[in-house]
């Protein structure tokens, strides 16, 4: 009947089940009291009750049951003091009352249960001591025991029991958790008030496969012996105050799963021997002081997908190319620290990734465009650092983005309006000086239209093409000047002024331009045309600038070119006349 969803009440007409030898209404939802009659199941072998909403105490009368295995009574809203009969069940084997809400000490009696394999009393509100009669339970596999208010050390006792597989307990680390058997595969610690340092004799467990010794107040460092623990996979020691440096040894582990040693004081590198944990699917070390930068062993390793977090520490240096080897990670989280270079291309590779955190850090250029290819990616953070260029328009088809923050960097040009864009509190681009467009939100100013960037463009044409012609007219001239300086000083007959400044008419013009043809075309400006034109039967070479009067200006361009030539004359001492 377990897991049936079942509710209401317990009859008390159970007690008229004398055959009965298994009760299991475990993971329902019965509430109410456990009935007193259910002393006349003399049969009964396994009582599982757990995961239920059960109220009041447990009956003293369970004593009655001389052949019972099995006292299943965790997850419920059981209270008063744990019966002492309980240690006359010489049979018993398991018993669990974990997460309940039971006071009182726990009984010594408990001791006497010789069988006794499985004792998980873990989360309720017991206080005093830890009896030392617990040292008497030779064959227990699982000791499970936490409260914030128990006092006392734990007896050495305990750790003598060779036979512990999983041991999870408050206080202190005594030296004595070493004698514990080298078959013990389990140490659960996690949120049970511990103080004081790790023994170094922890290590010689060498049996042990999961240790979890997070949220308590450890302090000192981890030991240099842990790569001893070749069978270690997973190794949970957060919040805490550890310090030093992340042994080197740790990359012996590799079997190594999970490792998180986020919020603590953790100093120096990450070292790079975790390169040879290969089979790393997590590694968080957020929170700390670590410093020099990420090993491309690291976080180059394939089977890492749960999440590289190193968050909130001192790293320095680009992020390594390496990353991009990471297709299934999910999380990558580098913020807070103080990584530069560009953002490399590679991480378009991570094709699974879901959460990509590198805010405040120095990281400069542009967003690559190979991030186009994150279809799974959800929550993306480049705030604070020194991107520039635009923001790409991939970002908003990007179908599963629903927070970009692209804040406080140099972005520039259009804020797109598609996807993530579309809902302002979806994004945040804050801190961008050059930005124009997006929703109105966002209250940016209008990007210039494209008519208007044509026109502009077309306008910076004009003038250079002007610009260039009528340098074109000014050395042409000065060439002209300088041929008749020229010519002026070899022996003449005839120097006259006709000659110098000849009197040309428009049919000479015509002729010698033939006839304005666009053989003859030097350039064209805003203003008029420049024709290449030949006189004195290919004795002289002038230039013919034809102007266009309906232009504007026309006649000031005209004006300011003649007056450029007026000043080359004086410059150079020229007797030239200008006829118009």
């Amino acid at each position: 009947m377990s897991s049936l969803h079942l509710s209401g009440s317990l009859s008390p007409h159970i007690g008229n089940l004398t055959f009965l030898e298994d009760i299991n209404i475990q993971n329902n939802n019965f509430q109410g009291t456990i009935p007193l009659e259910i002393d006349r199941l003399f049969c009964l072998q396994y009582l599982l009750f757990a995961n239920n909403s059960f109220q009041g105490t447990i009956p003293t009368n369970l004593t009655h049951f001389p052949r019972i295995l099995v006292i299943e009574l965790k997850g419920n809203n059981l209270e008063g003091n744990i019966p002492p009969e309980l240690g006359t069940l010489s049979n018993l084997y398991q018993l669990s009352l974990s997460r309940n809400h039971f006071s009182g000490s726990i009984p010594p009696s408990l001791g006497n249960l010789s069988a006794l394999q499985i004792l998980d009393l873990a989360h309720n509100n017991l206080h005093g001591t830890i009896p030392i009669e617990l040292g008497h339970l030779s064959n227990l596999h699982v000791f499970q025991l936490s409260s914030k208010n128990l006092s006392g050390m734990v007896p050495d006792q305990l750790y003598s029991i060779s036979t512990i597989q999983i041991f999870s307990i408050g206080g202190n680390l005594p030296n004595s958790i070493g004698n514990l058997s080298s078959t013990l595969t389990s140490v659960r610690l996690d949120q049970n008030y511990i103080s004081g340092n790790i023994p170094q004799e922890i290590t010689e467990l060498v049996g042990l496969s999961y240790i979890t010794i997070d949220t308590n107040m450890l302090t000192g460092s981890i030991p240099d012996s842990i790569g001893k623990l070749t069978n270690l996979q997973e190794f949970y020691l957060f919040t805490n105050n550890i310090s030093g440096e992340i042994p080197y040894s740790i990359g012996n582990i590799t079997g190594l799963t999970s490792l998180i040693l986020e919020e603590n004081m953790l100093e120096g590198s990450i070292p790079v021997s975790l390169g040879n944990c290969s089979n790393l699917q997590g590694l968080h070390l957020a929170q700390n002081r670590l410093t020099g930068g990420i090993p491309g062993e690291v976080i180059g390793l394939s089977s890492l997908y749960l999440g590289f977090i190193v968050r909130q520490n001192y790293l320095t240096g680009p992020l390594p190319s390496q990353a991009g080897k990471l297709e299934n990670l999910v999380s990558l989280d580098i913020s807070e620290n103080k990584l530069s270079g560009e953002i490399p291309s590679a991480l378009g590779n991570c094709l699974m990734l879901n959460s990509l955190h590198m805010d405040d850090n120095f990281f400069e250029g542009t967003i690559p465009s190979e991030l186009k290819n994150l279809k799974a990616i959800q929550f993306m953070d480049f705030s604070r650092n020194n991107l520039s260029g635009n923001i790409p328009l991939f970002l908003g088809q990007l179908n599963l983005l629903v927070d970009l923050n692209l804040s406080f960097n140099n972005f520039e040009g259009e804020v797109p309006n598609g996807g993530v864009f579309k809902n302002i509190t979806s994004f945040s681009v804050l801190g961008n000086r050059n930005l124009c467009g997006g929703v109105k939100e966002l209250q940016l100013p209008a990007c210039p239209t494209e008519r208007v960037k044509k026109r502009s463009t077309r306008r910076v044409i004009l003038v250079a093409i002007d610009i260039g012609v009528s340098i074109i007219f000014l050395v042409v001239c000065v060439c002209a000047v300088l041929y008749r300086l020229r010519k002026s000083k070899q022996p003449s007959v005839v120097s006259t002024e006709e000659n110098q400044n000849p009197k040309l008419s428009y049919a000479e013009l015509h002729q010698s331009t033939n006839g304005f043809s666009l053989d003859n075309l030097i350039g064209n400006g805003r203003y008029g045309s420049v024709y290449k034109g030949i006189l004195n039967f290919g004795e002289q070479i002038v230039a013919v600038k034809v102007l266009n009067l309906q232009e504007s200006g026309a006649d000031k361009s005209f004006l300011a070119e003649c007056e450029a030539l007026r000043n080359l004359r004086q410059g150079h001492h020229l007797m030239l006349k200008l006829r118009f």
